[in-house]
């Protein structure tokens, strides 16, 4: 009898554990609201070769507000002349442009940058030195280039799932400036490990404005199918 009971508990247990494919990039990454990424101890970023920017630390905190999600991501590194930031990029989806609404109360280091947002295609031949894979993302340009550290922040209506950033300081070259990006996008996002990408925006259907801690309706049923089974066998004949 305990043994069966313990199946069901296990049962349960699964059931409302969200389900994740085998490959991470695009799978949810609501379990990982606080995170970051560097170059090592902690990994996860690729820089350009004979750039500056490997100490570059990208850390983010993802929180709902009422019906929406407020991104923002820290980056932090070593400063100096020739590593001014001159964008960063953050991947969406190709249905989030500037009229869809998905990227709202953009700020930069505390500044409205809501109106000069740039939404399309990333690529090494797009103003991104060393991009080994393009991606359609949302870049944030500093009106001039701004030293680290750095605070990008928005609110969205599209729940986190894993994906790639890009980030370009100075002159994007070797021996002065640099280049920076997830290591997930040099794998081809064919990547296993969350470590590989960072959560961003995206779509997520019905589900994006769901927060972390509200199970899945279909995780409902299968909890409900549980408790009721538990309750059927401690009903058995001759149990107390």
């Amino acid at each position: 009898m305990k043994l069966t009971l313990l199946t069901f508990a296990l049962a349960i247990a699964v059931a409302v554990e969200p389900v994740r494919a085998d490959a991470v990039y695009a799978t949810s990454a609501m379990s990982e609201l606080n995170g970051s990424r560097n170059v090592s101890p902690i990994g996860g970023v690729d820089v350009l070769t004979g750039g500056n920017l490997a100490s570059l630390l990208i850390s983010w905190t993802i929180t709902w507000k009422e019906s929406e999600y407020h991104y923002s991501y820290e980056l932090s590194g070593t400063t100096g002349p020739g590593l001014g930031v001159s964008h960063f990029a953050l991947e969406v989806s190709n249905s989030c442009t500037s009229g869809s609404g998905c990227i709202t109360n953009a700020t930069l280091n505390g500044l409205d940058v809501q109106s000069t947002l740039n939404f399309g295609p990333n690529s090494s031949k797009n103003g991104d030195p060393g991009l080994p894979t393009a991606f359609y993302g949302v870049r944030f340009n500093p009106a001039t280039a701004t030293q680290l550290p750095m605070t990008i922040a928005f609110d969205s209506d599209r729940a986190p799932v894993y994906g790639d950033f890009y980030m370009k300081a100075g002159q994007g070259a070797t021996g002065n400036g640099g280049s920076a990006w997830n290591t997930g996008n040099t794998l081809s996002n064919l990547s296993y490990n969350t470590i590989d990408f960072i959560p961003r925006p995206d779509t997520f259907g019905s589900l994006a404005l769901i927060p972390s801690n509200v199970p899945e309706p279909a995780s409902y049923l299968l909890l409900g199918t549980g408790l009721a089974l538990l309750g059927l066998l401690r009903r058995r004949p001759g149990q107390r």
